[in-house]
This record gives C-alpha cells, sequence and structure tokens, in this order.
C-alpha cells in the first residue's frame, strides 16, 4: 500500500487506474487530482486523491482494488462524489 502515497499518485495525475470490484468488473478512472491534507505531518501521511469516471458506469461507495502498472494492486475504500468523481482518502502513519 505504501506505493499508493501522495507522491506516486501526485505524479502519475492524467493517467488511467483500473478499479475492480470483488465480482472481476473492471472500469478504467482518470488520476484528476490529489491534495494534501491539512493534518498532514511528519508522523502523518494524510491525503485525498481524487478520480474521473463516466457518468453511464457509476460505482458506489466500497472497497475496491486499484491497479496501475507503476503502483502494483491494493484495496482501498473510494466515495462517490459526484456522477463522474470519486474520491479516496489516505490517512496512515509514515
Amino acid at each position: 500500500m505504501q506505493s499508493y502515497n501522495y507522491d506516486s499518485l501526485q505524479a502519475l495525475a492524467g493517467q488511467p487506474i483500473t478499479v475492480m470490484d470483488d465480482a472481476g468488473q473492471q472500469l478504467t478512472l482518470k488520476i484528476d487530482r490529489v491534495e494534501k491534507s491539512r493534518y498532514d505531518s511528519v508522523v502523518w501521511e494524510v491525503f485525498s486523491a481524487y478520480f474521473m469516471g463516466d457518468s453511464q458506469f457509476r460505482i458506489p461507495q466500497g472497497s475496491y482494488r486499484l491497479s496501475h502498472p507503476d503502483l502494483g494492486t491494493e484495496t482501498f475504500f473510494i466515495s462517490p462524489k459526484s456522477a463522474v468523481e470519486y474520491e479516496l482518502v489516505i490517512n496512515r502513519k509514515r
């Protein structure tokens, strides 16, 4: 999971990322932007990553496997922000 950090996701802004559910269904989203939280510190890594999709293919809030060739595959909790935008929040000790 440490490969999915602020710097690595920020560097991939604009690139596609694959989202997979437990049934094996896949959807491609675009890494839109990555924003550090005001709570980010030397002790805690806190940021949000935002992904853009297509309004015709929506996914509900839940845990999904994210996959990118540079980052590998990890499971994260993703929430929809609108019909086309999704948010991943990372809050972990460094």
